[in-house]
This record gives structure tokens, sequence and C-alpha cells, in this order.
């Protein structure tokens, strides 16, 4: 009797747990190699799938297997895609993710290289807000420090120097707007700006031509000289010297 109870009891168990494997429950995720994950996500990209696929799948890599070097590749991959897919705050956090647990990891040269294009590609007209250019410098100054001998750091060194061409083209163009509103002094500062902080940059022979324009309407002639002399010394046949020169031989008769 005692038997047959028991044999009841494990029946109705059993009939208990199929039961609530059949009421909807999810089903636990089978794991799955690291390297299969991996070759799974990179097939996806190279087969055009649809982006957040793709994404997905570089992310399910370190999801099951966060140590493992595939995870390391997956997500570096994932930096290199976003970008190519012009989601540069994906490819920023990706990139950033990446190089917080690999800074030593030999993808993190050209990783470092896609985060600091991301701010870079984002660099918006002179007229906005250049938190991005700022943002741009920084990442692309790290290239140069942090890796000097690669071929990252040429290309970031070419793209400084147009993200500070880029500054001094905002500075520039303030005070241009000063001057025209007749703000002198706040058009000075703007324009000594471009001059002492970016006196590489293409914009500094028109900044200093603004400069004897500047001074030469506040009265201040020797100033206006001065600027012209360094203009006339450093970029002798730049436009913006020869319109200096006529405009202070005007004020000389």
């Amino acid at each position: 009797m005692l038997k047959k109870l028991y044999k009841l009891l494990c029946v109705m168990l059993l009939s208990v747990v199929i039961t609530a494997c059949g009421n909807g429950e999810p089903e636990k995720q089978v794991e799955r190699p690291a390297q299969e994950l991996y070759e799974t996500a990179i097939n996806l990209r190279d087969n055009d799938a649809d982006y957040t696929d793709v994404i997905k799948a570089f992310e399910e890599v370190e999801r099951q297997h966060p140590q493992s070097e595939y995870a390391k590749k997956a997500i570096a991959e994932a930096a290199i895609f976003s970008y190519s897919y012009l989601e540069y705050s994906d490819a920023i956090l990706f990139a950033g993710n990446f190089l917080s647990y690999n800074p030593n990891h030999k993808l993190a040269p050209k990783i470092t290289y896609i985060r600091a294009l991301s701010y870079y590609e984002q660099i918006s007209d002179i007229g906005r807000d250049q938190g991005n250019t700022n943002k741009a410098l920084e990442a692309l100054n790290d290239i140069i420090l942090t890796y000097p001998n690669t071929k990252y750091a040429i290309n970031a060194k070419y793209k400084l120097d147009l993200a500070y061409d880029h500054l001094a083209g905002k500075e520039l163009s303030v005070g241009r707007f000063y001057q025209k509103n007749s703000e002198y002094q706040a058009a000075i500062a703007r324009f000594n700006n471009v001059v002492k902080l970016y006196s590489e940059t293409s914009q500094t022979p028109e900044a200093l031509a603004r400069l004897v324009e500047t001074y030469l309407a506040l009265g201040l002639y020797d100033q206006a000289y001065a600027n012209g002399a360094i203009l006339g010394h450093n970029h002798p046949n730049n436009k913006w010297y020869k319109y200096a020169y006529n405009l202070l031989q005007k004020y000389k008769k």
C-alpha cells in the first residue's frame, strides 16, 4: 500500500514539473563555444545583416564568455563596425569598453584611433558648440603620445592640425561678430586667442589682420602697426598681409 502511494506521489510531482515547463516559462539558453559565437557574428557582418543583429551577436560573445580572447575581439569588432555604420556614439561606447579592460592589447592602437575618429567625424560647423572638437583633440593626442610609432599616430597628427584649425575658426568667427557690433575689446581678445593658442593654423593671418583693423578703429595705431609687422614677418605672401598693409598705408596718409 505504501509503495503504491509513493509511486502515485512521484507521478503527481512529475506531472507538476511537466505542467510548469509547459506554462510559457523561458527555457535556459544553451551556451555555445566562444569561437562559434564569434564566427557567427563575423558571418552576419560580412553578409550585410541588419546593424542591430550584428551588434547583438558581438555582444553575445562577451555575455557568454566575458574573459575569452574572442570576447575582446568581438567588442573591438563592434566598435569598428559601429564606426563604419556612422553610429559614432556606439563606436565610442564599445571602444571605451574595450580600452578600459585591454589597454595593452594588440588591437588597442586601432581601437583608440576608432574612438578618436568617432569624435572627429562629429565636429560640427564653427557656429556650434565645439565639445566634440575638444574630445577629438584629446583622443588624437592620446594616440600620438601612447602609440607614437604606429601608422595611427601619423594619421592622428594630420587630423589634429585640422581640428586645431577648426577651433581657431570658431574663435575667429566669434571675434568677427564682436567686431561687427563694435565690441572691440571682446573682438581683440578672440583674435589674440587665435594668434596665441593656434599660431600654426591657417586662421592666424586673418586674425592678425583683424587685430590691425580693430586697433585702428580704436585709434591705437602703435598696436595696429605692431600686429601688421608680425603679419608681414611671418606671412609676407599671404593675402591678409597685403590687405593689412594697404589699410595701414591709408591711415599713414
